[in-house]
């Protein structure tokens, strides 16, 4: 049976990314998601750092006693990426057969953007979630990091079949049995995520746009006249969220109408020269 994941993902700035405070309110958040859809802590705990100009990997049972661990190890550390994870007991690949997983990743030296992911199983949350939920889940991403003081630059939400990886697709990574469109997608994004404060890399079910991306007179009523008003809000000053209005979680029943959604708000960014 062909399992498909959501994948959400956002970029921003965030000059506390390496803090401990930072990294704690990560945690906190993340933990508290998955016992709210699970119903059950996280049972995997994986971090990397950088110290003394090496690199550090570490992939243990989530337990609070190796939380603290984490923390004295990274003291003095860069570069310091987490993911708490549900990994299920008859998994084959770490990296990517999880029932929920919450990676942050540190910003690196050639985008400086910082970046949170979650990816879920979406037959495991079918029966916990609605549509609805998953967009109110993004708005409580945003809201997070937002309040502690990140810059969202860019971010969106998709499912995709598992066997493509989607959460190495939205890093800009071509993994997995992508099509050649995909791929070809996925390189380009990679090559120039560094400018996804001011372009659009593709349109996805939802996507998280900051106030430069829509500044152009006129893109805005443009994209209301296709998915409508209520598709269409905004976040604070900063951000606007642009969501399809298809069921996310039974994407595959309206692939066709999904498409001629996605291929009418490509026209539109490419009309204003939004895209990378």
């Amino acid at each position: 049976m062909k399992k498909n994941d959501l994948v959400i993902a956002i970029y921003f700035l965030n000059q506390k990314a390496i803090e401990n405070d930072f990294l704690n309110k990560i945690l906190k958040f993340s933990t508290n998601q998955i016992h709210t859809l699970f119903n059950t802590p996280p049972n995997r705990f994986s971090y990397s750092y950088f110290h003394k100009n090496k690199l550090y990997n570490k992939d243990v049972k989530y337990t609070k006693l190796n939380e603290q661990k984490m923390y004295k190890n990274i003291n003095g550390s860069t570069h310091v990426g987490i993911e708490l994870a549900i990994v299920p007991k008859d998994f084959k690949f770490r990296i990517s057969d999880t029932d929920i997983s919450f990676l942050y990743s540190p910003q690196d030296e050639f985008t400086n953007y910082s970046s949170l992911k979650l990816q879920m199983d979406c037959d495991k949350i079918k029966d916990r979630m609605q549509s609805g939920d998953v967009e109110k889940l993004v708005e409580e991403l945003v809201s997070m990091l937002s309040d502690n003081g990140c810059k969202i630059s860019y971010g969106f939400a998709f499912s995709m079949p598992r066997i493509k990886q989607p959460k190495a697709y939205a890093t800009g990574i071509a993994s997995g049995r992508l099509t050649e469109e995909e791929k070809e997608l996925v390189h380009h994004f990679g090559n120039n995520k560094n400018k996804c404060g001011e372009r659009i890399w593709d349109v996805f079910w939802c996507n998280i746009f900051n106030s430069k991306h829509l500044s152009g007179s006129g893109v805005i009523n443009d994209i209301e006249n296709i998915i409508g008003k209520d598709c269409l809000n905004k976040h604070g000053d900063e951000v606007i969220m642009c969501t399809i209005p298809i069921d996310i979680l039974e994407i595959e029943n309206q692939l066709t109408e999904y498409n001629n959604y996605r291929n009418q708000l490509r026209q539109v960014l490419k009309k204003y020269n939004l895209l990378m």
